[in-house]
């Protein structure tokens, strides 16, 4: 047999006496991790592309809660914002949207013509007419 990476089956397992291959990690219950931010709650919520969902997690007890799960209507999340309002708005990567999930957990496409939005901010949006911000007209917070 010749050394490979992989043994006869396809899996990983190392047939060169040079290679060691083992995990170094624990396996991670925030895999698959890109966009992080704070919530308005304090806990840190993460954007997780890869499983197709998004975690929030308290900084003191490190208790994850899944808020925006696998089987919802957003497929890839990439990056998240949070609205004044306390509104999650969310980039859906892949499938080019924009969603906006309301406190109360109610979610409402925002954009489905963005092309790959990696990344996603909230600044004065109601100076910008995006409606559901919670800002008053012309108040420039960030």
């Amino acid at each position: 047999m010749e050394p490979s990476r992989y043994d006869d089956t396809g899996r990983r397992s190392a047939t060169s006496s040079r290679w060691d291959m083992r995990r170094l990690n624990r396996p991670n219950r925030l895999w698959g991790s890109n966009g992080v931010t704070f919530g308005p709650d304090g806990r840190l919520y993460v954007a997780q592309f890869i499983a197709g969902q998004i975690s929030a997690v308290d900084p003191a007890s490190g208790d994850i809660d899944v808020v925006v799960p696998l089987d919802g209507p957003v497929q890839a999340p990439d990056d998240l914002a949070f609205g004044a309002d306390g509104s999650m708005y969310i980039a859906d990567l892949t499938p080019g949207r924009v969603w906006r999930r309301s406190p109360k957990g109610e979610y409402t496409l925002v954009s489905d013509e963005v092309k790959v939005p990696n990344g996603i901010t909230c600044e004065a949006c109601a100076m910008r007419g995006v409606p559901g911000c919670g800002w008053p007209a012309g108040d420039g917070r960030i």
